[in-house]
């Protein structure tokens, strides 16, 4: 009893007692220390994402190509690098490397007119960005694939979670700046300035999101809302709303995104220490490796070998040439299957035997797939998905030497070493000009048999592979070359044009009269009729040389 009176003396000893007047005083001081901090914060970055809002606007406002995502890419990356420097952040080791690659993939994009190669080198870029920015400010030495993937979807999620920390901010510098400037913040008047200049600014990105919902439901409302963008007037050709809605995109991206990471750093994503027992992966692992080398043994006899005999009614061709597309991903499946494995279960040299042999395994599926997509290509023809399966088993190949070499070492860095491998592939894939190359195999594998399908296919390529095309058209031996030349001279006489680029406005990508070159041109009409800076690049540039080249032949003709 004696004892829990003591403790009851103790406890309210150590809760201090404070009258109404002092709670409010150390809860006014706490007030304006955190206002402080949110106006410092928008000190330090409200002025630079401005700046980078508008760089973001004149570059990819209406452009997905060329020179102008080039200059987004640039202009991203040095944005980072600027508010990593003003808060302090000094660049680690690797830093440089990462660094090199989003060059290269912005360089990647003057090379190139394929839209598709573009997205994917924008979200490649995006990727590596964000991994550059979670390496350099946490302490991520040791961190997983999981880890790395989890930190990645914080940081979005993050970033998206923070869309109103810019008004508030600016509501408190603007505070705590005209408290310095001398005007009392506790005036009524004062106040209701504040918040009548808080609701104006909050309106302005309210009014655009809804504005652009409603105006794309809505065709008469759009017309109506075009007095407001200045499209109506002739000498403008200004879509103002639009801009505005791209402004604020850039603004609230850069500032939320980049306020996240750097308020986050340091913070270090702890990995789960729990491990189950080994006898779970040990049964479940050693079934699917029986499973695995008895397909294994059925691909060296029957595939590699040509021994045994097939099912009723299947020819060996048939056999040869399916199932690349479900190999490829299995051996995907198998690289985070061994990962998996190892991340979750307990270490014991059974079980790092038996995930030496599924990546065994693995190599066996990626040489079969491999194998029964040459042999698909060499029946058919050749395309740029085609490539990128056979691009892909590479890189898995490589990878897998990875994984098996952290299933023995434990203070092998499997991490940085997949970023490594599949940053450096897809960007030497990126600057190859696969679809050149995919019009060049087929032009000289074309046959009677596979010509029109060949033709089907380059008429929905991108412009990277048209000069290729001109000049098998400027053969005047080739039966091929006259007949689309006789076509495009009917389009041309149809149209009331001369050949030139005037005839670009008149190709529709689904005529079906004139010929694949027709419908190829109709495709791109767009890029090749487009002469803006921003859109400008190198692809677009030589596929225009060509045609005009092309078309002076077939004037003189």
């Amino acid at each position: 009893m004696g004892e829990l009176q003591t403790n009851r003396q103790q406890s309210n000893q150590a809760v201090p007692v404070k009258t109404w007047s002092e709670a409010v005083i150390v809860d006014e001081e706490q007030r304006r220390k955190e206002q402080e901090s949110r106006a410092k914060w928008f000190a330090r970055l409200f002025v630079p994402s401005m700046v980078y809002a508008a760089s973001y606007t004149v570059f990819t406002y209406q452009n997905s190509t060329g020179l102008g995502i080039f200059a987004w890419i640039f202009a991203t990356a040095l944005y980072a690098l600027y508010l990593m420097r003003t808060s302090g952040l000094r660049l680690k080791k690797g830093s440089g490397f990462l660094l090199a690659l989003m060059g290269l993939l912005g360089i990647s994009t003057l090379l190139t007119a394929n839209r598709w190669l573009i997205f994917c080198n924008k979200c490649g870029f995006c990727l590596l960005l964000l991994y550059f920015l979670l390496t350099q400010t946490k302490n991520s030495d040791g961190w997983s694939i999981l880890e790395m993937l989890k930190s990645m979807a914080f940081a979005v999620f993050g970033a998206i979670g923070k869309v109103w920390t810019p008004f508030a901010e600016g509501y408190s510098w603007i505070y705590t700046h005209i408290q310095k400037q001398g005007g009392r913040h506790d005036d009524e008047q004062v106040k209701k300035q504040h918040m009548a200049l808080l609701g104006i600014i909050i309106t302005i990105p309210v009014l655009l999101f809804l504005g652009s919902l409603l105006m794309s439901a809505d065709a008469v409302f759009k017309n109506m809302m075009g007095y407001f963008t200045f499209t109506w007037v002739p000498e403008i050709h200004v879509d103002v709303f639009g801009i505005c809605c791209s402004f604020l995109f850039g603004l609230l991206a850069s500032y939320c995104g980049m306020h996240y990471i750097l308020e986050s750093s340091g913070e270090r994503v702890e990995a789960a220490q729990t491990k189950y027992p080994a006898m779970i992966a040990q049964i479940v692992i050693s079934s699917v490796l029986v499973l695995y080398v008895w397909f294994c043994l059925v691909q060296i006899i029957y595939l590699f070998g040509g021994f045994g005999t097939l099912p009723k009614g299947m020819t060996y061709a048939q056999y040869a040439r399916a199932g690349f597309f479900q190999l490829l991903f299995v051996c995907i499946l198998n690289v985070f299957l061994v990962l998996s494995v190892k991340r979750f279960f307990e270490d014991v040299s059974y079980l790092r035997y038996v995930l030496l042999g599924i990546c065994l395994c693995s190599y066996v599926m990626t040489a079969s797939s491999a194998y029964r997509m040459i042999l698909y290509v060499q029946a058919y023809h050749l395309t740029v998905l085609r490539v990128v399966v056979l691009v892909a088993l590479g890189t898995i190949a490589v990878l897998l030497a990875g994984v098996a070499a952290s299933v023995f070492n434990e203070k092998f860095r499997i991490l940085p070493y997949f970023v490594t491998v599949i940053s450096i592939v897809y960007t030497l894939f990126s600057f190859s000009n696969a679809e050149r190359f995919v019009v060049q195999y087929d032009l000289a594998h074309m046959t009677e048999d596979n010509a029109d399908g060949i033709f089907e296919y380059m008429s929905q390529l991108s412009l990277d592979a048209l000069p290729e095309a001109i000049s098998l058209l400027e053969q005047e031996d080739d039966g091929y070359a006259k007949e689309v030349c006789e076509k495009l001279q009917i389009t041309c006489q149809a149209c009331d044009v001369q050949p030139g680029e005037q005839l670009f406005d008149y190709l529709r990508p689904d005529d079906e009269t004139y010929g694949w070159l027709v419908r190829w041109l109709g495709y791109n009409r767009k890029l090749l009729s487009d002469d803006s800076l921003m859109s400008w690049n190198l692809s677009s540039w030589h596929a225009k040389a060509a045609l005009q080249g092309f078309m002076k032949h077939l004037r003189t003709a």
